[in-house]
C-alpha cells in the first residue's frame, strides 16, 4: 500500500469517527430538546424553567395579553390625541383671545402712557400755579393781617365813639328833660314874681353871657370869669357844663368887674363840678 493509500484510510478512519460521534450528539441532542419542549412544571427541577411548549403556550398568552393592551393603548392613545387635539384647538383660540387682549393691552397701555405724559405736564403746570397762588396767599395774608389790625381799631374807635355818643345822647336827653323842668320851674317862678309884683330884670342875667369856671372850694362856692362888666348881677343864676354834661346850677353871691362868686344850688347838682367847666347863662346853649 502506498502513502496515498494510506492516507485515504487514515481519513476513512478519521471520519468514521467523527461521523460515529456527531451520531451520539445528534442523538442525544434529541433527547434534550423533548425534555425541553414538553417539561411540565411538576417536572422541572428548582432552578430551571419549564418545557418549550408551555414557554410558547404562556408566550401565546402573553402575546394575546400584549395585543389587547395594545389595542387599549391605542384606543387610549387615540383618545388622548383626540382631547390633546381638542385641548389644542381650545388654547389656540385662548392664545388668539389673549393676542388680542395683549394688543388691546398695549393700545391702552400705550393710551395711559400718553395720558400720564398729559397728567405730568399738567401736574408740573398744577404745581407751578400752586407756587404762584401760594406766594399770593402769602401777600394776602400779610394784607389781611395788616387789614384786620386796622378794623379792629376802627371797631374799637366806633365802639369807643359809639359809647360817647350814646352817653351824650343820654346827656342830652337828660339836659333836655332838665331844660324842661327848669323852664317849668322858671315859668312857675315868673308867674309868681308877676303876682307879688318882683322886678323880673334885676335878678335875670343877660341871655349871652358865657364863662369859665375859675374856682370850686371846700364851701361848695364857684369864682367864674364873668362879672359887672358883662352884665351879671347878684342874684343871677348861671347853668355849669362840661361838653354836653348838664353838672348843675349856680346862683351869684359877689361880683366884681370881671370876676364873681356863685354858689352851687344842691337841688340841681348832677355831676361835681371842678375847674375849667363852662357857665352860661341860658341852657339853650346846649340844645
Amino acid at each position: 500500500m502506498n502513502l496515498v493509500g494510506k492516507i485515504f484510510l487514515f481519513a476513512t478512519l478519521v471520519m468514521s469517527i467523527a461521523f460515529m460521534m456527531m451520531a451520539v450528539a445528534v442523538y442525544g441532542t434529541h433527547r434534550n430538546w423533548r425534555e425541553a419542549v414538553e417539561r411540565t412544571q411538576a417536572q422541572t427541577p428548582p432552578g430551571e424553567q419549564v418545557g418549550l411548549k408551555i414557554q410558547l403556550e404562556k408566550a401565546r398568552q402573553d402575546k394575546k395579553a400584549l395585543q389587547a393592551e395594545r389595542e387599549r393603548l391605542k384606543g387610549q392613545l387615540a383618545e388622548e390625541q383626540l382631547a390633546a387635539r381638542d385641548r389644542l384647538a381650545k388654547l389656540e383660540t385662548v392664545r388668539q383671545e389673549l393676542d388680542a387682549k395683549r394688543a388691546a393691552l398695549q393700545t391702552e397701555r400705550d393710551e395711559l402712557l400718553a395720558k400720564d405724559q398729559k397728567a405730568v405736564a399738567a401736574l408740573e403746570a398744577t404745581h407751578a400755579n400752586l407756587q404762584k397762588l401760594t406766594e399770593e396767599v402769602v401777600v394776602l395774608r400779610k394784607e389781611i393781617r395788616v387789614a384786620q389790625e386796622a378794623r379792629d381799631k376802627d371797631f374799637a374807635l366806633v365802639v369807643e365813639v359809639t359809647e360817647k355818643f350814646n352817653q351824650a345822647e343820654g346827656d342830652l336827653k337828660r339836659i333836655k328833660e332838665r331844660k324842661q323842668q327848669v323852664e317849668s320851674q322858671y315859668a312857675k317862678l315868673k308867674d309868681a314874681a308877676r303876682k307879688y309884683r318882683w322886678d323880673e330884670s334885676a335878678a335875670e342875667a343877660p341871655a349871652d353871657l358865657h364863662g369859665k369856671v375859675l374856682a370850686v372850694s371846700a364851701e361848695n362856692l364857684v369864682e367864674i370869669s364873668i362879672g359887672s362888666d358883662d352884665g351879671l348881677k347878684i342874684g343871677n343864676t348861671l347853668e355849669v357844663f362840661r361838653g354836653s354834661h348838664y353838672l348843675g346850677k349856680i346862683e351869684v353871691l359877689r361880683i366884681d368887674v370881671d370876676r364873681a362868686v356863685g354858689k352851687i344850688l344842691q337841688d340841681y347838682k348832677r355831676g361835681p363840678i371842678q375847674k375849667g367847666d363852662e357857665v352860661a347863662t341860658r341852657l339853650g346853649r346846649l340844645s
